[in-house]
């Protein structure tokens, strides 16, 4: 889904085949290189596994021969954006636990791996990051996140360690696609100081 926007952001922008392809990559993938970059983790996984560059110029085909079909499905998509976000986040969020990150650093770095690709995307597009802007996404990540750690920290099956960080991460991805998409359906921005 991440690559569908990215690819449908090329589109819009009248970027070649060359720029489709690379909007859906940076989209998809964007996010978790940077947090292995930070993690230290190099080459970040995107070039040591070729699946990953697979399902994003896959994203990016499907805009090129069902753009108008995908580009009016407005709401799945979010549903799905929303849902990539959760994902993405408890992605991150694992893999800096992983790395014998501190909590702090599996926040943000979570958050980094669900938005970090969408920045560089709209970077690449000559936009404002949708996240520094509007909409509550960023915000919705970080709750997901801190959500998370917490629930990692409780002794809530005392045995089960893997049992629990699973259900944990079901939840937090759930809470983090449910803020995402409340915050669209009602509208809710962070507010702007005025200039």
């Amino acid at each position: 889904v991440f690559a569908i926007s990215g690819a449908i952001a090329a589109v819009k922008k009248r970027l070649d085949l060359y720029g489709i392809f690379i909007l859906a990559i940076v989209t998809a993938l964007g996010g978790g290189m940077i947090r292995d970059i930070l993690l230290g983790r190099t080459p970040p996984g995107v070039f040591t596994d070729i699946r990953y560059l697979g399902v994003s110029c896959l994203g990016g085909l499907l805009v090129i021969f069902f753009y108008k079909a995908i580009d009016r499905l407005h709401h799945p998509l979010r549903i799905m954006d929303a849902l990539g976000l959760g994902i993405f986040t408890v992605i991150g969020v694992n893999v800096t636990l992983a790395s014998h990150g501190s909590w702090f650093a599996a926040v943000m770095l979570g958050m980094v791996t669900g938005t970090g690709g969408g920045m560089v995307r709209d970077v690449l597009a000559k936009e404002v990051p949708m996240v520094l802007q509007r909409e509550v996404y960023a915000v919705a990540s970080m709750a997901g996140a801190v959500f998370y750690i917490i629930w990692l920290q409780l002794p809530l099956l005392a045995g089960f360690r893997d049992i629990q960080g699973s259900i944990g991460a079901l939840l937090s991805a759930a809470l983090i696609a449910a803020i995402r998409i409340i915050s669209v359906y009602h509208n809710w921005h962070l507010p702007r100081l005025p200039e």
